[in-house]
């Protein structure tokens, strides 16, 4: 026994020494030029090879999954070394923004593939894992299979209803803007626009309240109900307008979201028109549109505790004058009559607090205790606040 030390000493720096002297089973990675576009247009002219471009956030998960799963692969590094100049762009800064606005870039991953003239020849978009990109890989040196080959069969005056279907959808995959007008040549061409594999089509095409298919959509989703059911339809319709509505960055006028509201949803349309006026005016930062489109709101429609609750603690977070602030105390006590909470007992006692009323403030949080015990909910809001007055 006094010897295993020695021998585990020895053991272990065998061991050691042999990892030392193993070899380095690492295959070839892909190698990428970096933030450099005229580099490897430079770089493909003189190799006559195309350039294949990464086009990547810094944000995007899938492009990091790419980067970890994907051009790590030994096949796709041997690949594409061989067959491409391969090019890493982040398109939020340098260059890379320009090579967004010019390529139309406008989601990510975007995979180009373009020549030493920088013409796209293929292009495709999203996470890819190795076997399917190497796939695209293959196609962008064929002849015959690229986006630029179709584009060019479209070009020279091919309408065969078949090639328009398939080339819609090919532009489809890649988020390129012609997909609308070919989708729309294709369904031209059919006799019964409510077949079923037609009325799938129409659907797939339906991508926003601006595309061709949406008005389509909206006014035969009876028919549609062949294919899809009403739930499935329904949360279309809602998506696409939910997605228009409350974009931030490209809020519509409120003449085309009323439009919209009145087109999509006749029957409710009074109402849910003003109230996208609440959420409009937030998302503008309009404090004073904001206030007083909820005070036309709820002298119509004050029906609903959620949103009286809501737009009452709105106001306490950033209203100061007192006559609507009063007005959110009435507010918040009708949303109270409807639906019983310490939450919403405490937002008629904060308001009340912050129009300087506190004895009542106070009577208001001690009723929030008493149903805190009673239905057992948290009422550890209104006992600070007990303890602070």
């Amino acid at each position: 026994m006094k010897f295993l030390p020695i021998y585990f000493f020895l053991l272990i720096a065998s061991n050691v020494i042999f990892a030392q002297n193993t070899p380095n089973t690492e295959g070839e990675t892909l190698a990428f030029i970096h933030e450099n576009f005229g580099e490897a247009l430079q770089k493909a002219r003189a190799e006559n090879k195309l350039v294949f471009i990464d086009a990547y956030t810094t944000w995007c998960g899938p492009c990091k999954m790419m980067d970890k799963k994907t051009f790590s692969d030994e096949d796709v590094a041997a690949f594409f070394n061989e067959k491409f100049v391969n090019l890493k762009l982040d398109m939020e800064k340098g260059e890379g923004q320009t090579i967004q606005l010019r390529y139309k870039v406008v989601a990510f991953p975007t995979l180009l593939f373009i020549n030493a003239d920088g013409e796209v020849i293929h292009k495709a978009l999203g996470f890819q894992d190795a076997e399917q990109f190497l796939a695209i890989g293959k196609v962008a040196l064929s002849s015959d299979q690229t986006f630029a080959a179709w584009s060019g069969r479209y070009a020279k005056g091919e309408r065969e209803p078949q090639f328009l279907k398939e080339y819609a959808e090919k532009l489809s995959e890649a988020y390129d803007e012609r997909r609308f007008a070919v989708a729309e040549e294709y369904l031209a061409t059919q006799t019964d626009a409510f077949s079923l594999p037609n009325l799938d089509f129409s659907m797939r095409f339906t991508e926003g309240v601006e595309s061709p298919r949406f008005p389509f959509l909206v006014t035969n989703q009876q028919a549609f109900e062949k294919k899809f059911t009403k739930d499935e339809i329904s949360l279309k319709i809602q998506e696409l307008v939910t997605d228009f509505l409350m974009d931030e960055k490209n809020l519509p006028t409120l003449g085309r979201s009323d439009s919209l509201i009145r087109f999509v949803y006749p029957e409710k349309a009074d109402r849910m028109s003003k109230n996208y006026h609440l959420s409009y005016f937030r998302m503008k930062g309009d404090r004073d549109s904001y206030a007083a489109s909820a005070v036309q709101y709820f002298k119509k429609y004050d029906d609903n505790p959620d949103e009286l609750i809501e737009t009452a603690t709105t106001f306490l977070e950033q209203i100061d004058d007192k006559k609507l602030l009063d007005k959110a105390v009435k507010w918040a006590k009708r949303a109270t009559k409807k639906q019983i909470t310490v939450t919403n007992k405490m937002v008629v006692a904060q308001l009340l607090n912050k129009l300087g009323k506190t004895s009542k403030a106070r009577k208001i949080a001690e009723e929030a205790v008493e149903i805190g015990k009673k239905l057992g909910q948290n009422y550890d809001e209104a006992t600070d606040f007990l303890k602070e007055k």
